[in-house]
């Protein structure tokens, strides 16, 4: 089933944080919320954590995607609903294309390239809207089939999956949603009912963890359907992913102080004894 592992602390605590990384070793997180919205970022080296580049403008209820190198931040809120994005060189970050409106609340899935942003919370309603990056400039996508916000995303652009956030429609949910790189079909029905969920992976290989209503619970997902994993050793909500799905990490949150930890599905090897007859 999987194990969650205690990895090295953030310098700082944060929740509705951004975050990047294909691989434990190679995550990355930026802006959110400590006592104030912030603006630092940290990159994660398989053992600690360290200071990155600071962000042009602090936001929390971010979202990101990408490689701790190549890092794509979009949207998020000061005080209001923001539309410009970032980008991330390994070293210090720049203005990316602006979206075409504003939010907060919103995901993002793929790479800093070839990457996609969708649904959010634009200052008056939750949104279904998805937008396409190609690296310079953003352009419309598929709309969501359910309008949401603060849930988590992971994937490529062209295999795209939402987990449960919340709508003004049916409040908190459980459905999930996938992305074909034109349009929105439902996924698997998460086991729960909630919000404020993060997740890590691909989109037949995924992890959803962290529901507001239930802190420690994960789920896998195999492309059609949800099912529980290992609980995490630290609740958590509002938290960030990144990594694969057989080796991801969940960042911070709320509850969750400067605690990260991560998940290994790979399964334990047994030796089977040799048994010698003389």
């Amino acid at each position: 089933m999987g194990t969650w592992n205690a990895e090295g602390n953030l310098t700082t605590g944060r929740y509705s944080n951004g975050s990047a990384g294909s691989s434990i070793a190679d995550a990355f997180t930026w802006g959110g919320n400590n006592a104030g919205v912030l603006s630092s970022s940290e990159e994660y080296n398989g053992t600690s954590w360290a200071a990155g580049g600071s962000m042009g403008a602090g936001r929390e209820y971010v979202a990101g995607c990408g490689t701790q190198s190549a890092a794509l931040s979009t949207a998020g809120q000061n005080g209001t609903p923001q539309s410009n994005s970032e980008e991330y060189n390994g070293t210090s970050w720049s203005a990316g294309g602006a979206l075409g409106s504003s939010r907060w609340g919103n995901a993002n899935f793929g790479t800093q390239t070839s990457g996609a942003t969708c649904g959010g919370y634009n200052g008056s309603s939750v949104i279904t809207t998805t937008d396409e990056y190609n690296g310079t400039s953003w352009s419309a996508g598929g709309s969501l089939s359910v309008a949401r916000y603060r849930f988590g995303a992971c994937g490529t652009q062209t295999a795209g999956l939402v987990t449960p956030g919340w709508s003004a429609s049916f409040g908190t949910m459980n459905s999930t949603e996938e992305y074909n790189g034109t349009s929105w079909s439902s996924g698997g029905s998460f086991p729960i009912t909630s919000d404020s969920t993060a997740a890590f992976g691909s989109q037949t290989d995924g992890v959803g963890f962290g529901p507001r209503s239930s802190t420690t619970k994960a789920y896998s997902y195999d492309g059609s359907t949800w099912t529980a994993i290992t609980d995490m050793n630290t609740g958590r909500y509002d938290s960030a992913g990144a990594g694969s799905d057989s080796a991801g990490i969940a960042i911070s949150g709320v509850s969750a102080g400067t605690s990260t930890e991560s998940y290994d599905s790979t399964p334990p090897v047994v030796f089977t004894p040799l048994i010698f007859f003389f």
